[in-house]
């Protein structure tokens, strides 16, 4: 499999099969020099994925206080009863998969607006 196919694939906007080969790249070829790089399309394969489906973005949090090193911490909960995998799409491209929350309900039409007894 060549990361070409990948790229061949993401340009006729079939992103699913696109990740899907990026994914089975970085499986069989984790060390290989293009690893880097595959990784990077694989992160925009899967936001161009999750915009095609109407997901929403994750707006800029505002600035809660300051650090000496200029790094920024992000926390994120899943408060939801189904896995979540978060895709951070820049320069460095991260990926991160969310457990379900053990305990959290399923709602029927519209959720509540926070999460009940588990913060906000």
């Amino acid at each position: 499999m060549d990361s070409t196919c990948g790229k061949s694939v993401r340009n006729s906007n079939d992103h699913t099969n696109a990740i899907e080969m990026y994914e089975r790249f970085l499986e069989d070829y984790p060390q290989h020099q293009l690893a880097s790089a595959v990784e990077l399309t694989l992160a925009q394969s899967m936001v161009a994925e999750a915009k095609a489906q109407g997901a929403g973005k994750i707006e800029r949090p505002g600035r809660s206080g300051l650090t000496v090193s200029g790094t920024t911490v992000v926390e994120i909960r899943n408060d939801s009863p189904e896995d979540m995998r978060i895709v951070f799409s820049g320069s460095e491209p991260r990926f991160e998969e969310l457990a379900r929350c053990a305990d959290c309900q399923k709602y029927v039409g519209q959720p509540p607006e926070s999460c009940p007894n588990n913060g906000v």
